[in-house]
């Protein structure tokens, strides 16, 4: 089959590889590019030691499954998380299933033709959905933001308090642009701040609300969804008394931040940061992508068969696309 390799910083080849091994095997239909996947191709990543295949959003048609007990089938169209806690480590244990220690996954990342895994991952990490459409290889990022979401302290009664807060998220990528598409849906006060022309003329022509500054104590809630650490230091200043200031964004390991404890102490602001999901945050994210496929596809800006892989990351590099999807093979 073919795959899309990354064999280096800076490196990526369509190859010819081995066909996917497994009890359950997927034809993969479209996958999307990631943050992480744009940070590993430009910098490398500890996680993704080269050679590898990349990409962990994806909708595949499955071809082979030994399932008996299960609405797994052969023809069956599913989103799948790229990965599955077990559910029994202290991690797990402790609520934190996105830092599991025995995680599950499919034999590769996604940017190729097709997957495999043991079915009993299968049977928990892959999704029925009624169409091969792009808008779902949004569940696994938007089952991120859920999981974010969570950690945020004044949003955990939301409908005694939704009309109440407003929220500022810092960037307007696509991970900031979910957080926002689902402050939306559900009538939260929210503002982008984006200064990127490109994403600012995309998002204020669907709608978006935005702006170039952060307003002091103005908002309750600043999601800081842009690797921009000066900015999360600004942030935690300028957010209301008793607010949450969110570090979504994945920083370098080597990344330092000076950080106010007086606003920490005599403000009562929270600090929390967020990474990954649990499977029952990718379920909540797959019924609500189910329920507003249109509203979320919007987010869907570029489609690109494999092939053209180089075009593809150029975009979303340069900034100048929201979310970016491969169209493989088997739609």
């Amino acid at each position: 089959m073919k795959a899309l390799i990354y064999s280096g910083p800076g490196k990526l080849s369509i190859q010819e590889v081995s066909d996917a091994q497994g009890k359950t095997v997927v034809d993969v239909c479209y996958a999307g590019i990631c943050g992480t996947d744009v940070k590993t191709f430009l910098k490398g990543h500890p996680l993704f030691q080269p050679p590898t295949v990349l990409g962990h959003e994806c909708i595949a048609r499955i071809v082979r499954t030994d399932a008996i007990d299960s609405d797994l089938a052969e023809g069956l169209l599913v989103a799948m998380a790229p990965y599955a806690e077990c559910g029994i480590c202290e991690n797990c244990l402790k609520g934190f299933p996105e830092l599991c220690q025995n995680k599950s996954f499919a034999s590769s990342g996604s940017f190729c033709e097709s997957l495999g895994m043991e079915t009993d991952y299968a049977e928990r990490a892959l999704f029925p959905i009624p169409e091969a459409q792009p808008v779902y290889t949004l569940m696994e990022p938007l089952a991120c933001v859920f999981n974010g979401l969570d950690k945020i302290r004044l949003l955990r009664n939301l409908e005694s308090v939704k009309t109440q807060i407003k929220t500022l998220i810092v960037g307007g990528g696509p991970m900031g642009a979910l957080f926002a598409t689902w402050f939306r849906a559900q009538n939260i006060p929210y503002a982008i701040l984006e200064n990127n022309p490109w994403r600012w003329d995309y998002l204020s022509s669907r709608g978006y609300l935005l702006t170039t500054e952060i307003t002091p104590h103005t908002y309750d809630v600043i999601i800081v969804a842009a690797n921009t650490p000066e900015l999360s230091q600004t942030a935690l200043d300028q957010v209301k008394d008793g607010g949450d200031l969110m570090l979504f964004a994945g920083f370098p390991s080597a990344t330092r931040l000076t950080l106010n404890p007086f606003s920490i102490h005599y403000r009562e602001v929270s600090v929390t940061g967020s990474f990954g999901y649990g499977l029952a945050h990718f379920r909540k994210a797959y019924w609500e992508i189910l329920r507003n496929p249109a509203l979320y596809g919007e987010l869907v800006s570029h489609l690109f068969p494999l092939e053209d892989y180089t075009e593809a990351f150029q975009k979303a590099i340069a900034g100048e696309a929201m979310k970016v999807v491969f169209r493989v093979n088997h739609t």
